[in-house]
């Protein structure tokens, strides 16, 4: 079936049911305000809220091909298909509900940061494939269903996704957003200070992600090379994954990490509710925190000679190419 007219209406007492495959070809407009899903049920609209609550269908393609630029989903109720595929992009002012596999061959889908109920939510054993920097979500994506699964979030041409770990109890979601969390507006509780952390703690200040759900689930934050966490970092066993609680960040550690520090890799930390934080980014955590004493006068004159000394560390290197634990300096100017 092709689909080719600009505005795609299903009303409040029609149902559209797809148990083949669709081209929604010229759509530029696609509203849902009845039932619109992969299989007759005898009740259209409920099980939608309902992340495990029914046997699925088990067929019905929808491709959104390039024949437009853009499309907006948008309607009442949320609206549910058996696989998707993108071609172009997408705003999402809607729920959009896929059971087994959504295909981004070109294009975004972009949701409402400022409100959650919009979102791309993938149920039971759906599955994504091919997202990347220039083709991912946009914003919120969810997930419901058992076992690990990988929300393809992103924030412009940065894709950063987050593993999660279901139970079918609850609906997880999250937004990835570019920038330093201490300047951040969104989402709610917003600015994140990155002044407020435990003591040998940095914070990332490339970007931090929105996780909710209600329940415990481990969480594995993806980076790459545009993430700099060699700047932050000397090695992958330094990474942590941070929680913001309220008034400052808390680490949560780290169960494991891939990658490369200086290019593309994950770090996971181990399963909580991720309910209570109001923000999550990568920060590093030194083992050992460096402070530094001056032993001498607290003013010195140009030639005066003075003791520096640096404790907690195992190793030391001074701008002057001293490596001991102690440097004597002698300033040119007052200091």
């Amino acid at each position: 079936l092709t689909i080719g007219q600009e505005k795609f209406v299903v009303t409040a007492t029609g149902r559209f049911i797809n148990s083949g495959t669709v081209h929604f070809t010229g759509v530029t407009t696609l509203t849902n305000n009845g039932g619109m899903s992969e299989q007759v049920e005898s009740d259209c609209t409920a099980d939608y809220r309902n992340p495990c609550g029914n046997t699925p269908g088990t067929s019905g393609a929808n491709i959104f091909d390039n024949s437009v630029t853009n499309t907006t989903i948008n309607g009442n109720n949320p609206l549910r298909m058996y696989t998707a595929t993108i071609n172009r992009n997408i705003q999402l002012d809607n729920e959009w509900q896929i059971i087994q596999a959504f295909t981004f061959t070109t294009g975004m889908v972009t949701t409402d940061r400022t409100d959650m109920n919009h979102f791309l939510h993938f149920r039971g054993t759906s599955s994504v494939i091919a997202a990347a920097d220039a083709k991912h979500v946009n914003g919120y994506a969810g997930w419901s269903g058992t076992g690990p699964f990988t929300l393809p979030v992103g924030d412009g041409m940065k894709y950063r996704p987050v593993g999660l770990e279901g139970n079918c109890s609850t609906v997880f979601k999250a937004a990835y957003f570019s920038g330093d969390p201490g300047l951040a507006t969104l989402p709610a509780g917003a600015p994140f200070n990155t002044n407020n952390k435990p003591a040998g703690v940095t914070v990332s200040s490339s970007g931090y992600w929105d996780i909710n759900g209600a329940s415990a689930t481990p969480i594995t934050l993806h980076f790459d090379a545009d993430s700099d966490l060699d700047l932050i970092a000397s090695s992958l066993s330094q990474l942590v994954i941070l929680g913001w609680n309220g008034t400052a960040w808390v680490s949560l550690g780290q169960t494991g990490s891939t990658g490369i520090l200086a290019g593309s890799g994950t770090v996971t930390c181990a399963a909580g509710v991720p309910d209570g934080d109001g923000a999550y980014a990568l920060g590093a955590q030194c083992a050992n925190p460096v402070s530094a004493a001056i032993a001498g006068p607290a003013l010195l004159c140009p030639g005066e000679p003075a003791t520096l000394t640096a404790t907690g560390g195992v190793s030391y290197a001074w701008s002057t190419g001293g490596s001991g634990a102690t440097v004597s300096v002698s300033p040119s100017e007052t200091t």
